[in-house]
């Protein structure tokens, strides 16, 4: 089972890993693309200012051209795709850029006015084509065998000497290899790097909730308190437990007590969706909340809102317990501004103490401040609250 959990996280890790390969190589489509319109913009002006434009048949003008507009292109289109973060047809674009620049390449390469600036332009773009993209195998090949071609138009032209022809041969084989390597070391680190994230993730993820767990809690609290200090942020953590779960244990049993503890964590996240706030499951039925840049009135409201959407779930509570349905109790702790004076530890003694004065004020509630928030009306029956904590005291 384990060996079979271990192939199941690699092959995710690869499919991963082709994933970020597709992206980076736009990344690096408009980089390439930017600086070899760059290039030659400038070569441009400066045959312009010099007079010389060694340019002199329509082909060449046409190829230029078109050499020119499709980096043009492909600079905008990749970097829209960036910053939107697109994936859509991510290999296809790549594909479609390095083989219009190939072809555009190869046809300037055949009607260049010597040999020695042929050799140049075939030679620099099998560098290009080696370094730059990060091609699989079955790309590598496809190259190959365009570059094959190439250097066989050269010999039927003759544009290129035997001794010209053997160098760009053997770059063509060197540049292959170096592409191959170059593509795998790539994939290997991100595979490693998904991996690891993975395991780490595992660790720091209670596994029944997918929530956090106490070892992630206490990371995120390292990574973003800090911040929360340079920004002076607001900061409130909530405490909550589920009420009377021990009874709810001992009539439905622990299967069930599962089922809720699930449910408990499917309400919370359905409530707490911002990237800045975090929900961890810190004990067997404890979770607690941490909130940051709200006002005060917000972070009530955040926690009263957490509490009715476990409430508006109407899971059914033991025979006999005070309300019907499974309910929580929170307690909130508030800080107007994060300072290094602040403690997040000390943030959650505060909310926890504000736990224990909601579980004795009646349940279902929020504590906070020594206000007691959104108490449901069933738990205002004193004696029924009383018979129930001898009942969970006896047992």
């Amino acid at each position: 089972m384990q060996k079979q959990a271990l192939t199941a996280t690699k092959n995710r890790a690869n499919a991963r890993a082709r994933d970020r390969i597709a992206f980076e190589n736009m990344r690096r489509d408009f980089w390439a693309s930017s600086v070899l319109l760059a290039v030659v913009s400038i070569l441009w002006i400066q045959y312009l200012i010099g007079g010389y434009i060694p340019i002199t048949v329509v082909p060449d003008w046409v190829l230029m051209i078109i050499y020119a507009v499709n980096n043009l292109i492909f600079m905008l289109l990749t970097y829209r795709s960036v910053m939107l973060r697109k994936r859509r047809r991510i290999r296809e674009v790549n594909r479609i850029f390095w083989l219009i620049q190939y072809l555009t390449i190869a046809l300037l390469s055949i009607f260049a006015p010597n040999e020695l600036e042929a050799q140049l332009e075939v030679v620099v773009f099998m560098a290009v084509l080696a370094l730059v993209p990060l091609f699989e195998f079955k790309e590598v090949v496809v190259t190959l065998g365009f570059e094959t071609v190439l250097l066989i138009m050269h010999i039927g032209l003759s544009t290129l000497g035997a001794e010209h022809l053997v160098n760009a041969f053997l770059i063509m084989i060197l540049c292959a290899i170096i592409s191959i390597q170059f593509y795998h070391a790539y994939q290997r680190k991100e595979t490693d790097a998904t991996v690891i994230n993975s395991a780490k993730n595992q660790a720091e993820t209670d596994p029944m909730t997918k929530l956090l767990n106490r070892r992630g809690l206490e990371r995120r609290v390292m990574q973003v308190w800090p911040q929360s200090i340079r920004e002076r942020l607001s900061a409130a953590v909530i405490m909550l437990d589920i009420d009377n779960f021990k009874k709810f244990n001992d009539t439905f049993g622990h299967g069930e007590g599962d089922e809720c503890i699930k449910m408990i964590a499917e309400a919370l996240s359905s409530v707490v969706v911002r990237p800045c706030d975090y929900v961890a499951r810190v004990g067997g039925e404890e979770f607690l909340i941490l909130l940051n840049g709200l006002t005060e009135k917000e972070a009530i409201d955040m926690a009263v809102m957490s509490k009715k959407a476990v409430e508006e779930r109407k899971m059914p509570h033991a025979p006999g317990n005070f309300l019907p349905y499974v309910t929580v109790s929170m307690g909130l702790s508030f800080a107007e501004a994060v300072v290094p004076e602040v403690d997040f530890w000390e943030l959650r003694n505060e909310a926890d103490k504000a736990l224990y004065q909601a579980k004795e004020a009646g349940k279902a509630c929020v504590y906070y401040n020594n206000v007691c928030y959104d108490k449901v009306e069933g738990a205002r029956n004193v004696k029924q609250y009383m018979r129930d904590r001898a009942f969970h005291s006896a047992i």
